[in-house]
């Protein structure tokens, strides 16, 4: 063979020599569990803090909150922010603040929420309130574990399932919102029983399974339902 195609075979060869070299050592790190997967790195990032006998959650100024079931409740927090959230705990009560207070052109005090990134488990049978803050709710994906939880929506608040593309299920949802920014579910959403107390406030199942529902609106509230939850609905009255 001459020289000069054995260079050019060489050339071939190594890159694909480099590539099995480095396919045998991750697999040798493999076999050997030297692997931290990319949920391990993200979990890294937060603080974690562990509650017990708590009954009533209270949730203000946060911009980016999700809401996890879980056996017990614990509190994630996005470390290496500036502002951080606060959290205090009151009897039987966790009250979790997000707001920054800042001045304006006029020298007049402003209130803004906070984005640090909030994880909160909380248990399958709880009493949340929400103001001034958008919370993103998760079901169970197992029906038997389907949470229970109250929630109170006030201040502008946003109060929204989160969108998943396997079901996930609620045994029982109790909104009550006044003045807030919506409630939206999705259509991966089951919930057994759903309770609604609306005062100017939208909401929208957005294609949703609720086997139980019960609404009582005001006339500045607007409600958009599928027509299979519709026939299922209990009462419309004013609240």
């Amino acid at each position: 063979m001459k020289t000069s195609n054995k260079i050019i075979l060489a050339i071939i060869l190594a890159p694909l020599l480099i590539i099995m070299l480095l396919h045998l050592s991750l697999y040798a790190k493999y076999k050997a569990g030297d692997f931290v997967s990319v949920h391990s790195v993200e979990e890294e990032g937060y603080t974690r803090t562990n509650f017990q006998n708590i009954r009533h959650i209270a949730i203000y100024g946060l911009g980016n909150c999700r809401v996890l079931p879980s056996d017990s409740l614990q509190l994630r927090l996005e470390k290496q922010v500036q502002l951080p959230v606060r959290y205090e705990v009151h009897a039987d009560s966790l009250i979790i603040k997000g707001e920054v207070k800042t001045s304006n052109g006029n020298n007049e005090e402003v209130v803004e929420r906070n984005f640090q990134d909030v994880k909160l488990f909380v248990p399958l049978m709880a009493s949340i309130l929400v103001s001034n803050s958008s919370v993103t709710v998760r079901g169970a994906e197992d029906s038997t574990k389907a949470p229970s939880y109250v929630f109170s929506v006030v201040s502008d608040s946003k109060l929204e399932v989160a969108d998943t593309e396997k079901p996930v299920y609620f045994k029982g949802l109790s909104i009550q919102a006044s003045r807030a920014n919506g409630i939206e579910l999705t259509a991966q959403t089951k919930i057994e029983d759903l309770q609604l107390m609306l005062v100017e406030t939208n909401f929208s199942d957005n294609g949703a399974a609720v086997q139980r529902l019960s609404v009582a609106a005001d006339k500045e509230s607007y409600i958009t339902l599928k027509g299979e939850n519709l026939q299922r609905l209990d009462t419309a009255r004013k609240p």
